[in-house]
């Protein structure tokens, strides 16, 4: 009899045993799948989810700030004076702030897998950060002229951003308004 009873109470240790198992394999294997997802959404995707976020910031920064020139006028004193100079601290202090923001995409650990699908490389990055500043510096006039290659740095920024980039076309449509007048 006793070893009946020794069969059976080990038969059920084992049971017990297994649906202790059972119950840390359904209790571990999500735990791994929502740590690995989380290592893949901080920091392997890090780099594709900053390029999104600065890709919005520019894009609005190119339809909020494209027409905003600072306007200067000289006083009597003959010094020269701006129109709005906390606005223009404002546009300028954003261009650069987003250059700088740019220049920081490839210094990501994950940057060098990502750049061959989505992200900028870095030629590309120089040119964007380049189009920021330029136009930054751009927006006020100097001698009562305008930085020429002002639009030609916003239009780059919007080639690089994949923007349609109409300027030219508007240009010459209203050139040709202008003309038949």
């Amino acid at each position: 009899m006793d070893i009946v009873a020794t069969a059976s109470a080990t038969s059920r240790g084992t049971l017990n045993l297994l649906s202790n198992m059972s119950l840390v394999n359904d209790l571990a294997l999500p735990l791994l799948v929502t740590f690995l997802t989380y290592l893949g959404s901080q920091h392997f995707l890090k780099p594709v989810s900053k390029w999104r976020e600065l890709k919005d910031e520019l894009i609005v920064a190119t339809i909020q700030y494209a027409n905003y020139m600072a306007y200067s006028y000289v006083n009597k004193e003959g010094k020269r004076k701006f129109e709005d100079r906390g606005m223009i601290n404002t546009v300028e202090q954003k261009l650069r702030r987003l250059a700088g923001e740019v220049c920081t995409l490839s210094n990501n650990r994950f940057y060098d897998f990502w750049k061959r699908l989505f992200l900028p490389n870095e030629k590309l990055i120089d040119e964007i950060r380049g189009d920021l500043i330029g136009w930054a510096n751009s927006l006020i006039e100097k001698d009562g002229h305008y930085d020429p290659g002002r639009e030609a740095r916003i239009e780059s920024l919007k080639k690089h951003l994949g923007l349609p980039n109409y300027y030219y076309e508007v240009k010459e449509m209203q050139n040709l308004k202008h003309s038949k007048k």
